[in-house]
């Protein structure tokens, strides 16, 4: 049964090389042999296969000390498809913080990784040292772009280049696959007591890419908005607000369909509400809305995003852009100068959401003072037919590898100063030896020298007197 799953495995990797019936099919989720995977095609023609999970939030570790955990970020079944199948590149999209501090403490614990460059998978374990050696520590993380796993600790005194772990201050390109934790830090018979070994994993979604075909670079699709990027300014207007951002940029198009929405969100709150709005317009300061995308909270990443409209709405030539907000506006936006009076963005606070009906006309006020202009960062993106594949605008990290050790750890070459301190800020792990002098000690130097000068000057003074 098991060979016959890998066999089916296989095939199915093998199949999906492909590149026709992938690409027509665009992004999108799929289930083969029971297995969820998820296609994803970008815009610079990849065709990339997606695993992982999310829902991780209901983890949320900081500085633990003790306990037992099994976090799985990619299935038995996804990890055979990922080594089955000939992929040329590959990509991890997370907002995970992780972290794991281990000393002499009692920890068993270990990380089962996918090596994305040789194509195997592995397992990284991890043991108390036998002897009491507070001063040996060694510190594993997800490097800052998450494709990497990275290993740092004291100079020449950490694990780093054992067990499956990178060389100090250098990392190995892998999936996560599983984190399990067993810690209970027991200091009974070691004095002085080492730092405590923990744990930090913070975020909600993981998910594992690999660049499985090339498919043809989509057409550009006519779109109406300003750049989706990170900008300046955002709302803080807490009611709920509609706004035509820029009623001066109205809909060329005779006739199209809306196909997704460009944002890129500033801020998150859990009390945030948004709706991406087309607007056609009716006579002075009177519009009618004609197509209202919700966003879930959950999906405002502070990142661009591209959302997906199922209604496929008809937009014609006039129609203009506007959005709904309430908790403070999640899409930031620049100042910009003042072309035209109808540049000038329009707005109307409203009581009740329920206002918001397709096909309902409000009229709006003009804004006023010298931020009445702006570009906000989000764009309509229009198909001119609805069976158009759906493309992904991701893009993956920089990979470069971000050595952040180098700056993390400091040891004094003093023996008299044994002193341990450990700051824990997220996943950033910051530990010294307390080199620094004494106050008191300061002081008592500072007295000595005042003493000394004071003796100089009266033998000095007897000596003069004498002459």
């Amino acid at each position: 049964m098991i060979g016959l799953r890998y066999c089916l495995l296989q095939s199915f990797c093998a199949a999906i090389i492909f590149d026709a019936e992938w690409c027509e099919r665009g992004s999108g989720p799929l289930k083969y042999n029971d297995v969820p995977f998820y296609i994803s095609r970008t815009r610079d023609g990849g065709l990339w296969l997606r695993t992982g999970s999310e829902g991780h939030g209901d983890y949320s570790l900081h500085n633990l000390t003790h306990g037992k955990r099994l976090l799985q970020m990619i299935s038995n079944d996804q990890t055979n498809a990922i080594l089955t199948t000939n992929f040329s590149d590959s990509c991890v999209i997370s907002d995970i913080q992780f972290s794991l501090i281990f000393t002499v403490s009692k920890i068993k614990s270990y990380i089962k990784v996918i090596d994305v460059i040789s194509k195997t998978d592995d397992s990284i374990f991890f043991r108390p040292y036998r002897n009491c050696l507070p001063s040996k520590v060694t510190v594993v993380k997800l490097s800052d772009d998450k494709q990497n796993i990275y290993c740092t600790g004291r100079v020449r005194k950490n694990s780093c280049n054992s067990a499956g772990l990178p060389h100090f201050n250098q990392s190995r390109r892998s999936f996560v696959k599983t984190i399990g934790i067993d810690i209970s830090n027991d200091h009974d018979k070691c004095n002085p007591a080492p730092i405590p070994s923990s744990i930090t994993f913070l975020g909600d979604y993981y998910h594992a890419y690999i660049r499985i075909g090339e498919c043809k670079k989509p057409k550009d699709l006519p779109q109406l908005g300003y750049e989706a990027r990170l900008r300046a300014h955002a709302d803080e207007e807490s009611q709920k607000t509609i706004l035509l951002t820029d009623p001066s940029q109205e809909s060329l198009a005779e006739s199209s369909q809306l196909d997704s929405w460009k944002i890129y969100v500033k801020t998150t709150s859990s009390q945030q509400s948004l709706h991406l709005q087309i607007w056609r317009p009716q006579k002075a300061g009177i519009y009618k809305l004609v197509s209202d995308t919700f966003v879930p909270f959950d999906r405002l990443d502070l990142r661009l995003q591209t959302i997906d409209v199922r209604q496929n709405d008809t937009i014609v030539k006039g129609d203009i852009l506007g959005l709904f907000f309430s908790g403070g506006n999640p899409i930031g936006w620049d100042s910009v100068p003042c072309a035209t009076e109808e540049q000038k963005y329009k707005y109307l606070r409203i009581k009740d959401k329920k206002q918001l009906r397709l096909g309902r006309s409000f009229k709006f006020h003009t804004a006023r003072g010298r931020h009445a202009c702006r570009h906000y960062s989000y764009v309509a993106v229009f198909a001119n037919k609805k069976s158009l594949p759906i493309i992904e605008d991701w893009k993956c990290p920089g990979k470069k590898l971000n050595l952040e050790g180098k700056d993390l750890w400091r040891t004094s070459t003093s023996k008299d100063t044994q002193k341990k301190t450990v700051l824990h800020v997220h996943t950033d792990v910051r530990l010294s030896y307390s080199s620094t002098i004494p106050i008191y000690v300061i002081l008592v130097i500072i007295g000595c020298l005042i003493s000394l000068l004071i003796i100089v000057g009266v033998i000095s003074y007897y000596r003069a007197l004498k002459t």
